[in-house]
């Protein structure tokens, strides 16, 4: 099995989201391990996202909304943007925590709280390595 680009665009779709050209030829001259633990390292290294400004806004007193269907939906609809950003920027440790989202599943509808929604996406990001 030949060390090639063919086999490196293949890791960096299980370990993340896919890669550039760019960085499938700067592979070429690694070897699979050498990538690896590069990978690992890189995701392990990065920081956590920063709280949004409504990390920690509670539904009871709901003194923190104006509106607060529609205030909450939008808090969701910017994790969905923060999380698939990060999917693009961060491979490796985005893919981990999809995996685990995908094995402790929450959904917003149920709890509509945005604190609640953060803290999940905190603790995925934290634990998913």
């Amino acid at each position: 099995m030949p060390w090639d680009a063919r086999r490196i665009a293949h890791l960096y779709r299980r370990a993340g989201f896919g890669a550039t050209l760019s960085q499938i030829q700067t592979a070429l001259n690694k070897t699979p391990s050498q990538l690896v633990d590069e990978l690992i390292d890189a995701a392990i290294a990065l920081p956590p996202t920063p709280p949004p400004v409504w990390y920690d806004w509670s539904r009871v007193p709901v003194d923190d909304y104006t509106d607060y269907d529609q205030e909450s939906y939008d808090h969701m609809l910017e994790m969905v943007r923060t999380w698939l950003q990060g999917m693009l920027d961060n491979g490796l440790r985005e893919k981990m925590m999809l995996f685990w989202h995908n094995h402790f599943v929450t959904g917003f509808w149920s709890y509509r709280c945005s604190a609640y929604l953060f803290s999940y996406y905190k603790t995925l990001q934290l634990h998913a390595l």
